[in-house]
């Protein structure tokens, strides 16, 4: 199902390339496949095209949170949420990074 979700928000994307929410829920069912890499470059062009989305940045914070790039989680989960609620983010991720091992990792 998964699968051709992201086929379904590929058709998306090739009619609206620019839509910040497709490129958002491709990355969540990325991310639910566990292929960091590319949910991460998701979540980022998401972000990247619409800054002010709260849901955005923390998801692009997740990521990196969970890539192990601790200080740009931090910067960015400080964007939408208090410093204490963003290191307890990060104290979250920390504890699910092993589910998002990278192939090479395993």
């Amino acid at each position: 199902v998964l699968f051709r979700s992201v086929e379904i928000l590929d058709l998306g994307l090739d009619r609206f390339p620019n839509e910040p929410i497709l490129f958002n829920d491709r990355g969540m069912c990325r991310l639910l496949q566990q292929d960091l890499p590319r949910a991460a470059a998701d979540f980022t062009r998401a972000m990247e095209l619409d800054p002010s989305d709260g849901d955005f940045v923390g998801n692009a914070a997740l990521a990196a949170a969970l890539e192990g790039d601790d200080s740009r989680a931090l910067t960015l989960w400080e964007r939408v949420v208090s410093p204490s609620q963003a290191r307890a983010n990060l104290a979250i991720a920390e504890k699910a990074r092993g589910a998002f091992a990278t192939r090479s990792d395993s």
